[in-house]
């Protein structure tokens, strides 16, 4: 009874904590956003739900003044953002009208705890595991924009269940996996471009996968082909909308609006060390440097490369714009990489070398200061 008791426990922390968010987005739900990025998202949206063309002529020369249009020609507007998030939006907004919009962002938090618990059960022990995903779960920004009409939400649910997927396939190379794994990671980058980052670590789990098929006798090559042609495929749909709204397959409304020069080198060996500084301390405090110091002292090599390689890119990509700062709305873009900081550290703090109690103990008083720490900066913002 007390090891069907100790194996329940877990489940039972899961579904509290998946009953507890639902609770607060059900009771939370404002159908309201304040800031004009979403305008262009629910422009795309719900132009594609009603299906009318996503490009439109002004008139008024004021109208679409912003950073979020572009033209694609002398007077034809459309948004910049790409269509994966607003698609989302459009079946929300067929199935519900204007609240169903707002319910993309909530329901994806909720897919992307369920992600994230099966992922850490992957890494961790399940007392661990459990302690993972509440940490993840009273982080503020976590509720905050799994109730917000920005793509944040969704792409840390799309990247969480693809490299859920893409850790199964290293364990076992098989064509279920891949096809999982690929077409979730592509479908992200149809959510925000850096998430074509993701396919760093997807391409070197194929080369273990390979080489660890090599020294076998058995290379996978079938279940290789299915995770690297399941990315691809959502990529090449996001090409040919490309193609279609902005006259060629590497042109983006990112590129027309010229954001990709508010990158560079120099912004990067400026700013680093603020951007260390707030996601260490605004954003995710304690954890952020255990979570570096575990992906790169525990596990096999494998994981190892593949931990970093979901992070280290994302940070030197943000770290090199010119919009750097300690705050929320610009530690957002981290989103997709709290699972691998969060699972990483607690890889790392069940290692302690102490007994299972001061290892326990250790964890919850961590897990109790982060909470604390979100507290006291809410009410310092206050």
């Amino acid at each position: 009874a007390g090891r069907a008791l100790a194996r329940a426990v877990p489940w039972l922390v899961f579904a509290t904590v998946l009953g507890l968010y639902a609770t607060t987005q059900i009771r939370g739900f404002c159908p309201a956003y304040a800031e004009v990025d979403p305008d262009a998202y629910t422009f795309l949206a719900k132009r594609m739900a009603l299906r009318q063309p996503l490009t439109v002529t002004s008139e008024d020369p004021f109208l679409y003044q912003l950073h979020m249009w572009v033209e694609t020609a002398p007077g034809r507007v459309t948004s910049k953002y790409p269509p994966g998030f607003p698609l989302l939006m459009a079946v929300g907004y067929r199935l519900a009208g204007d609240r169903g919009v707002y319910m993309v962002s909530p329901v994806m938090g909720g897919l992307a705890l369920i992600a994230a618990w099966l992922l850490f059960r992957l890494w961790l022990r399940p007392l661990a595991a459990t302690l993972a995903l509440v940490t993840l779960a009273i982080m503020a920004q976590f509720s905050f924009y799994g109730a917000y009409l920005l793509t944040h939400m969704t792409s840390l649910c799309l990247t969480t269940w693809g490299m859920y997927f893409l850790w199964r396939w290293l364990a076992r190379p098989a064509w279920g996996w891949g096809l999982a794994a690929g077409a979730i990671l592509g479908a992200a980058t149809t959510v925000r471009p850096t998430d074509g980052l993701l396919v760093l670590p997807l391409a070197a789990a194929a080369l273990v996968g390979l080489w660890r098929g090599h020294r076998a006798g058995r290379i996978p090559w079938g279940a290789t082909l299915a995770l690297g042609a399941a990315w691809a495929l959502p990529v090449m749909l996001l090409a040919l909308f490309n193609y279609a709204q902005f006259g060629s397959p590497t042109v983006s409304g990112y590129a027309l609006s010229g954001e990709q020069n508010t990158f560079s080198f120099d912004y990067l060996t400026r700013y680093f060390g603020m951007l260390m500084a707030g996601l260490n301390q605004a954003y995710l405090p304690l954890f952020f440097p255990l979570g570096l110091a575990g992906m790169m002292l525990i596990g096999a090599p494998a994981d190892r490369a593949l931990r970093l390689l979901w992070l280290v890119p994302v940070l030197l990509i943000y770290g090199s714009y010119y919009w750097v700062n300690e705050n929320w709305s610009y530690l957002r873009f981290f989103m997709g990489a709290l699972p691998v900081c969060i699972g990483s550290a607690f890889a790392l703090l069940e290692r302690i070398p102490a007994g299972a109690v001061a290892r326990t103990c250790a964890m919850v008083v961590l897990v109790g200061l982060h909470l604390a720490a979100y507290l006291v900066m809410i009410v310092l913002s206050m």
